[in-house]
C-alpha cells in the first residue's frame, strides 16, 4: 500500500469518530462490517480518554459510534457533549421509555437495519420472525413519538430484489428515509459468499427497482442511495453537482467532499484497540489502521498515514474516477474511497487506494437511461 510522507496528523482534522465505545451489540450479523476484535474496558477510563480526546481537538466535529445504542445508554451525555443528534439501533431492546432517555438527550434521529421480509432478516441478522415484528414496532414507536426514522437496508444479490416491498413498509412503519447501503466484503461480510456481492451487471435492476418504489411510496418517503455506490450526478451541471454536494453533506460530515476521508480530513480512533483509521469501515481490518491514539496526552499518532489529499486524488485516480473520465471528478474525488479500495483489493490491483469505484450512480444512469 502506498503511503504518504507526512508524519504528523493534521492539527485538528475536521471529523473524528470515536469507534467501538461502550459495550457490545446484542447480535452478530453476517455482513456487519463493525467487528472489530478487543478487549473490554472499564466505562470510567474509556469515558476519561473520550473526554480528553475531545478537549485536545476541540475544533473537530465528533461523532460518537458504539456498536449498539441499547446497549451503550452511559453514553447519551457524551453525545449532548459533542452535539451529536443522531444513533443507530438494531431495534431489538426498545420501548417508550428509551425514546424518552434519547430524547431527553436532545437526540432526534434514528436508523434500524431491516430488511423486507422475516426470511431476509433471519438470513442476514440471525433474527426470529419474533425479533422481526419488534424491530418493527421500534421502528414505529420512535416515528410516533416524532423522531425521524431512516431505515437502513443492505443491498445484495438476495436483498436487491426486495426494494420495492421494503420502501413500502418503511412508509407504512412512518420511516422518512430508506437508505440503500452495498454490501461490503469488510469485517463479517469478509466471509459471506462472493456471489452475494452485487456489481455494474445488477444496477439495472436495482435502479429500475428504486425509481418505481419512488413511484409507489410517494413523497412522504426519501429514498437515497448510499455513497458506497458512489453519487448521482446524473445529468447534472458542474454548478447544480457543486450544490448537491453542499445539501447532502449532514452533520456529521464536515468538509467541501461527500467523503469525510478526503483531504485527510477523518480520522477513526477505536477506543478499544486504540488503532487509528482511515475509514470507520475499516475498523473490522486490522491492517488498514494508519496509527494510534496516545492513551496519556489523547493525541492522534500517525504511523503509516496514505495521501488522499485533493492534489494527489486528482493526479492519481484511475478508471471511472480518472480526471479524463469524469467531469464531475474535482467535485467528487473518487466517491466512497473505502468502497472503492476494497473492492480493487478483491481484484489485486496495484495502490487500491486509488482505485476507481467499480460502481458509480452517474455512470449507471448514464448507461441505462442515455447521457
Amino acid at each position: 500500500m502506498t503511503r504518504c510522507g507526512f508524519a504528523k496528523a493534521k492539527r485538528n482534522p475536521i471529523n473524528i469518530d470515536l469507534l467501538s465505545i461502550g459495550n457490545p451489540c446484542n447480535q452478530n450479523c453476517k455482513q456487519c462490517f463493525y467487528s472489530e476484535d478487543y478487549s473490554a474496558k472499564i466505562i470510567k477510563n474509556e469515558l476519561d480518554l473520550a473526554d480528553k480526546i475531545i478537549k485536545t481537538y476541540s475544533k473537530s466535529s465528533f461523532f460518537i459510534y458504539p456498536k449498539e445504542i441499547t446497549t451503550s445508554l452511559h453514553l447519551l451525555p457524551l453525545f449532548q457533549k459533542v452535539g451529536q443528534k443522531g444513533v443507530s439501533s438494531n431495534g431489538l431492546i426498545f420501548s417508550e421509555k428509551t425514546v424518552e432517555a434519547l430524547k431527553n438527550y436532545q437526540i432526534n434521529r434514528i436508523r434500524f437495519t431491516l430488511f423486507a421480509t422475516p426470511e431476509e432478516q433471519q438470513f442476514f441478522n440471525g433474527n426470529t420472525l419474533e425479533d422481526y415484528e419488534a424491530i418493527k414496532n421500534s421502528a414505529r414507536i420512535c416515528a410516533e413519538n416524532g423522531m425521524e426514522v431512516t431505515i437502513s437496508n443492505v443491498i445484495s444479490r438476495t436483498s436487491m430484489k426486495s426494494i420495492e416491498k421494503l420502501a413500502l413498509l418503511s412508509r407504512e412503519l412512518g420511516a422518512k428515509k430508506l437508505e440503500l447501503i452495498r454490501l461490503k466484503p469488510l469485517g463479517n461480510g469478509a466471509s459471506m459468499d462472493l456471489s452475494e456481492l452485487i456489481n455494474e451487471s445488477d444496477m439495472d435492476q436495482i435502479i429500475f427497482s428504486a425509481e418505481n418504489a419512488k413511484q409507489k411510496a410517494g413523497d412522504s418517503l426519501y429514498i437515497l442511495f448510499n455513497l458506497g455506490f458512489g453519487p448521482n450526478f446524473y445529468k447534472k451541471s458542474i454548478s447544480d453537482a457543486k450544490k448537491k454536494v453542499s445539501k447532502a453533506r449532514n452533520s456529521w460530515v464536515k468538509g467541501k467532499y461527500l467523503c469525510p476521508i478526503i483531504d485527510n480530513n477523518y480520522y477513526g480512533i477505536s477506543m478499544k484497540s486504540g488503532k487509528v483509521y482511515w475509514c470507520f469501515n475499516n475498523v473490522g481490518n486490522p491492517e488498514t489502521a494508519i496509527g494510534y491514539i496516545d492513551q496519556t496526552d489523547a493525541k492522534l499518532k500517525l504511523t503509516d498515514p496514505i495521501d488522499f489529499s485533493r492534489e494527489t486524488l486528482e493526479k492519481k485516480l484511475r478508471g471511472n474516477c480518472a480526471y479524463d473520465n469524469c467531469q464531475y471528478q474535482k467535485i467528487c474525488l473518487g466517491g466512497c474511497r473505502n468502497a472503492a479500495y476494497i473492492f480493487a483489493k478483491l481484484r489485486n490491483e496495484p495502490e487500491p487506494e486509488y482505485a476507481g469505484m467499480d460502481i458509480c450512480l452517474t455512470k449507471s444512469y448514464e448507461r441505462i437511461f442515455g447521457k
